[in-house]
């Protein structure tokens, strides 16, 4: 008899370059169907296999089997923002849409 265990199902492309698995000293907890506290043993292990830095990094965790009343999927966000991302971003903002940040400023 196979015991039915909690999965973790990478959906990263496979041309981005990082690695996602589940902590190893973690793994069996996670995936203990019976383990009320999984949350507390869910750990990810990213790593980094392009030369450049990641300053930016936006997972989404979603529970399969968990909808809200309308039929919608119920998750949450894993978020890295480094330090330099938000300067960045923002000055990519700038020079794509100068003119929303001037009245927003103003």
């Amino acid at each position: 008899m196979t015991r039915e265990e909690r999965q973790l199902e990478n959906k990263v492309p496979q041309h981005v370059p990082i690695k996602i698995k589940l902590k190893a000293e973690k793994e069996s907890k996670f995936k203990d169907i019976d383990n009320a506290e999984w949350d507390r043993d869910f750990e990810l292990e990213i790593t980094n296999t392009s030369d450049k830095p990641i300053y930016f990094l936006d997972l989404w965790l979603i529970y399969s089997g968990i909808t809200t009343p309308g039929g919608g999927r119920v998750g949450a966000v894993l978020r890295f923002v480094g330090q330099t991302s938000f300067i960045l971003t923002l000055d990519l903002f700038r020079q794509t849409f100068p003119f929303f940040l001037a009245r927003q400023l103003s």
